[in-house]
């Protein structure tokens, strides 16, 4: 009798060669497959694979004729002139280690040049009207007025322009610290106009600051929500061409807590001089 392994060796190379190939795979029709390159007449299709499925004309004067066998599909389109102009093999064969560089296999995993080019195009679109949006934003926002203001207690004695009902003023924070229970702000609102304001009212929003680099709408609003608010009213004169130290007291607000503060100022009666 012959040793186990001189038995098994013949078996098993019986099974690796035997071994069927997938029913969904198009390797057996490799092949004819790559004997159609790009610019051959559709009549060599016929001639390689045989008659196909009848051919169908698109709209753009393409002609496309399909073979199926089994569970391979082959995909074959012809131009205007009847010349081949791509293939296609569902399920995909695998690329060989030097393809040849007339193949017209479509490779979905790589925009072809075409393609390369749309999509600079529409990156090229999309960045100049981003710009053009910015700039529109920019002039909307100019033309818009500023009655509202936003004042950072870490820069101290920046001023800001400051729209009012009846011209604009300038507004800075001056200082900032603790007071009972919650904050003392001082802030100095400058009138450089040549007209004088008899009283004013000051609403405030202050609380902590809101993190920028994780923004998103419910983060803001619940932010927005968080954020204590208070009218208070003064008897001083803004006086033209001067500043003016008006102090806000911010309660239940631990300095720890106070990040962002919101001014807006309405003025009640203007004074003018008499020549």
């Amino acid at each position: 009798m012959r040793p186990l392994h001189q038995m098994l060796f013949p078996a098993v190379g019986f099974l690796a060669c035997s071994w069927p190939a997938r029913a969904d795979s198009c390797e057996p029709y490799r092949a004819k497959y790559e004997q159609l390159s790009v610019g051959d007449h559709w009549s060599m299709i016929s001639k390689v694979f045989g008659a196909s499925t009848p051919g169908h004309d698109t709209t753009n004067g393409e002609t496309v004729y399909i073979y199926e066998f089994g569970g391979c599909r082959l995909t074959f389109v012809s131009d205007w002139d009847g010349k081949l102009k791509t293939k296609r093999a569902i399920p995909g064969l695998a690329p060989l280690s030097k393809p040849t560089s007339n193949s017209a296999t479509v490779d979905f995993r790589e925009p072809q040049g075409s393609v390369k080019e749309q999509l600079a195009d529409l990156r090229a679109q999309v960045d100049g009207l981003s710009k053009m949006l910015g700039y529109i934003s920019s002039q909307i926002s100019g033309n818009i007025p500023n009655k509202r203001v936003s004042l950072d207690p870490t820069s101290l004695d920046k001023y800001v322009k400051l729209d009012v009902n009846n011209g604009f003023l300038l507004v800075s924070l001056h200082s900032v610290e603790p007071s009972l229970n919650g904050i003392k702000a001082v802030l100095n609102v400058g009138n450089p106009l040549t007209a004088s304001f008899n009283g004013f009212t000051v609403s405030a929003k202050w609380g902590r600051p809101f993190d920028n680099k994780n923004w998103t709408p419910e983060r803001y609003n619940e932010w927005q929500a968080s954020l204590q608010t208070r009218d208070e009213s003064f008897t001083e004169i803004l006086s033209a061409g001067s500043w003016t130290p008006v102090q806000l007291l911010l309660p239940n607000t631990p300095p720890a807590q106070f990040g962002y503060l919101e001014v807006s100022i309405e003025t009640n009666t203007i004074s003018l001089r008499r020549p």
